[in-house]
């Protein structure tokens, strides 16, 4: 860059806005806008795609609709963290997490503390589980009370677990 002793005018100060405005417009371009997210670009990774398109099967099946819900179990019910179902398959989920909260933005009765998981699998109401398992964060054995329940696996991977009531 030049060493300028008058000073810049009004038209060359116009393109130094323009230039900088562009810059940060690419990197933040650059970062794929979702930074924090699984997948910066596309939300979800890999393998909670891979969840999504095994839900989007059952739904294409007939086997979850509109009003089937969803019992989701996984070590939290932020979007960042877990597969985002209602977002992304458009299902009714019920999220059974550590780190359930209430507040304005809880509320609902759709988010649950892991305590409460025994007697929501026990309630015969969610036809479909998904299990994200997370030893860090979630305690041991989750997936032997989701098949005592009665729940068979129809997906997996490594991110998570689907399971259907019954295996019908």
């Amino acid at each position: 860059m030049p060493l300028r002793t008058t000073p810049i005018d009004a038209f060359h100060l116009g393109e130094h806005r323009l230039s900088e405005t562009l810059s940060i417009a690419l990197r933040w371009a650059g970062t794929g806008f979702w930074t924090g997210f699984p997948d910066s670009r596309y939300v979800v990774d890999a393998p909670r795609r891979e969840i999504l398109d095994a839900v989007r099967v059952e739904i294409a099946a007939g086997r979850i609709g509109p009003d089937t819900p969803v019992l989701h179990v996984a070590d939290s019910f932020q979007q960042w963290r877990s597969t985002p179902l209602g977002v992304f398959a458009g299902v009714t989920e019920t999220d059974v997490t550590p780190d359930a909260i209430e507040s304005i933005h809880t509320v609902g009765g759709r988010l649950h503390p892991i305590g409460d998981l025994a007697g929501l699998l026990a309630s015969g109401r969610y036809l479909f589980v998904l299990f994200e398992p997370n030893p860090d964060e979630l305690p041991p054995g989750i997936r032997d009370q989701i098949v005592a329940a009665g729940y068979t696996s129809v997906f997996a991977n490594g991110q998570g677990e689907l399971f259907r009531l019954g295996g019908s």
